[in-house]
């Protein structure tokens, strides 16, 4: 086992297709593994752009912030894939590059997820920062 895999959190999914068992095997656990990273650069890059999410209490501008923020700012969405990418081993990553823009689009697609999922914490963060 390489010494990226020893780290991360052991998930019992399964799947079918190569790709969603890719997915769940290796990209889900990463993204766990990279949690309060993803978080901590989506917390400063709210900050940097001076947005408020404080005042912002409907879920659904929430959503819409995170739409608006990792949809347009690929400068962020770039670093936030990179975090999960660069914790693939060789072997992953040779899985990763065959499909990587099917795997880039369900590495967002999480990523904006576990952000909403988050957003209490995320919340917390901020009050306890500012």
């Amino acid at each position: 086992m390489s010494d990226k895999r020893k780290n991360r959190p052991i998930l019992n999914l399964s799947a079918i297709k190569q790709n969603e068992n890719f997915q769940n095997s290796i990209m889900r656990p990463v993204l766990k593994l990279q949690h309060e990273i993803i978080t901590g650069i989506f917390i400063h890059a709210i900050r940097k752009n001076r947005i408020d999410i404080l005042k912002n209490t409907s879920d659904d501008s929430y959503i819409q912030l995170i739409e608006k923020i990792i949809g347009k700012n690929l400068i962020l969405r770039n670093q936030l894939l990179g975090i999960v990418i660069g914790q693939f081993d060789n072997d992953e990553f040779n899985i990763y590059s065959k499909n990587a823009s099917e795997f880039n689009k369900r590495i967002v697609a999480m990523i904006k997820q576990k952000l909403l999922n988050s957003e209490n914490e995320i919340k917390i963060k901020i009050k306890n920062i500012t």
